[in-house]
């Protein structure tokens, strides 16, 4: 009979070549190539997370722009997330847009703090220079036609400016996905508006009426279904990670809590990646999609019509919630923060 060291010393060894035949499997899969355009507040900083962690996707770059903070926080914060995670080498960050196409401001500091991490990685330093954005989106939907998957989860300032500045892409990009409107619930910013469609509706409808192959929406919807709860951040491994999270979501949680007695935070961000790399989480209906642009009381608002044959977007209407959460926290643990300076305010 084999000695226990040697029924042990097989099964180690039966593992490693397990995890190594995976490697060379994802290896040889081609990666989905990913824009991620963010205002990186708590949600958008866990989708770049979402996006480091889940080894079957390539973020081959990260464009921001105005929305929850202004650009230069939003630019500042992806650049920490991405070193903080040690992908700074791989994951280059652009700056964009500075101003939404109405010249309006709207913020949602309530929600992610001033800072819009919630006061985490206020020192941690970045070597990114501010790169424009808008020029390199368009050269790399060129370089790659056909190739890339847009994951929009901000105004969608960014690529509506793209698309006027070089019509010729509109066929090149293989899907789009925004985590954008509110269609049959409530806004978050009025009764009627969501923040991303509210903070720049001329440039949603630029991107409503240009005919890409495949435009998905992600919206209050299905997004407000997706919690992130303490309980589930506790069953990341990695205690640094785990942590940096729960701090992270502190407040974000705490305002759920307060003005909805609900167990978490929506995940309204990771979810529209999420939808990039498994469809299948949301349904989804085919309906004419437009934005309200007049009204006083409903300006922003994302109108959705199936009484039309002028069909212009794909909307989820409901999410596996469960499932959801569980790939979300499973790549969340494949995650190691590598920094070893640092300051963190823990605040739970």
């Amino acid at each position: 009979m084999p000695s226990r060291a040697a029924i042990n010393g097989s099964r180690n060894s039966g593992r490693y070549q397990w995890i190594k035949l995976n490697q060379i499997l994802l290896r040889t899969i081609k990666m989905k190539k990913i824009i991620l355009d963010v205002d990186t507040g708590v949600d958008d900083a866990i989708a770049i997370m979402l996006g480091i962690g889940d080894p079957t996707i390539e973020i081959i770059g990260i464009t921001t722009v105005t929305g929850n903070v202004g650009v230069d926080r939003a630019f500042e914060n992806s650049c920490r997330i991405v070193r903080y995670f040690g992908q700074e080498q791989k994951i280059p960050v652009y700056y964009g847009a500075r101003e939404n196409l109405f010249e309006r401001s709207v913020r949602a500091f309530e929600v992610h703090g001033e800072d819009g991490l919630n006061g985490m990685l206020p020192d941690l330093s970045y070597n990114n220079t501010k790169r424009p954005a808008i020029t390199w989106l368009i050269e790399q939907i060129k370089k790659f036609p056909n190739e890339i998957t847009f994951v929009g989860t901000a105004p969608i300032t960014n690529l509506a400016l793209a698309v006027k500045l070089a019509p010729e892409i509109i066929p090149l990009i293989k899907e789009v996905i925004l985590m954008t409107g509110a269609f049959e619930f409530p806004g978050n910013v009025t009764s009627t508006a969501e923040f991303n469609a509210y903070a720049d509706p001329i440039a949603l409808q630029i991107i409503l009426d240009t005919g890409f192959q495949s435009l998905k929406l992600i919206g209050l919807d299905v997004t407000t279904k997706v919690l992130l709860s303490q309980e589930s951040i506790n069953k990341i491994q990695d205690p640094e990670t785990c942590d940096f999270l729960l701090a992270l979501t502190s407040n974000y949680r705490k305002l759920y809590q307060r003005l909805y007695n609900l167990n978490g935070c929506a995940m309204h961000d990771p979810l529209a990646l999420g939808i990039a790399i498994d469809a299948s989480f949301c349904g989804f209906e085919h309906v004419q999609v437009s934005m309200e642009l007049k009204g006083e009381h409903t300006y922003g608002q994302t109108v959705l019509n199936r009484h039309t044959k002028n069909k212009n977007a794909l909307v989820a209407t409901s999410v596996e919630t469960e499932r959801v959460i569980n790939y979300l926290v499973s790549q969340l643990n494949r995650l190691k923060i590598v920094k070893t300076k640092r300051e963190i305010t823990k605040l739970h």
